[in-house]
């Protein structure tokens, strides 16, 4: 059994989604939806629809606050400021099904340097300014 089997394998007890394994092993989509259904088969695995990992795989966990609060920045405009996702998306370039999509898992959205762009200018504050605001260190108490 080959490296890759195995780390389908693995990700099969993990119950990752078709989407994950593909990410970790570096293969496209509808390949890993393939090897993971003859996988399950050989070994008597079940195939779940997937579920959400306490971490990303191969990402830091500064990573993943970094992301977070960004993603909370994004979402105080909706839910303090009052502004309605689509304006949001408009002004930030982050689409409203992103926004939804990322309530649940605020860490796995893959910024543009234009979202960052224009999130700072909503912020009324530089690009710089927004960065290490949300690169300093973790505060007592927070959570991804």
């Amino acid at each position: 059994m080959s490296k890759r089997d195995n780390l389908i394998i693995e990700a099969i007890k993990e119950g990752l989604s078709v989407k994950e394994i593909a990410a970790r092993v570096g293969v496209e989509e509808d390949y890993a939806k393939k090897l993971r259904a003859k996988l399950a088969r050989q070994h008597g695995l079940t195939v779940t629809a997937g579920s959400t990992p306490s971490q990303t795989y191969g990402m830091t966990e500064d990573s993943m606050v970094m992301r977070g609060r960004l993603m909370n920045k994004l979402s105080n405009l909706v839910n303090i400021q009052g502004i309605h996702p689509v304006e949001v998306a408009l002004m930030t370039g982050v689409t409203q099904t992103a926004q939804t999509e990322n309530r649940v898992r605020p860490w796995t959205y893959d910024w543009k340097l234009s979202e960052l762009e224009r999130l700072a200018a909503v912020e009324g504050v530089s690009i710089s300014e927004l960065l290490l605001e949300v690169i300093g260190p973790r505060k007592s108490g927070e959570i991804l």
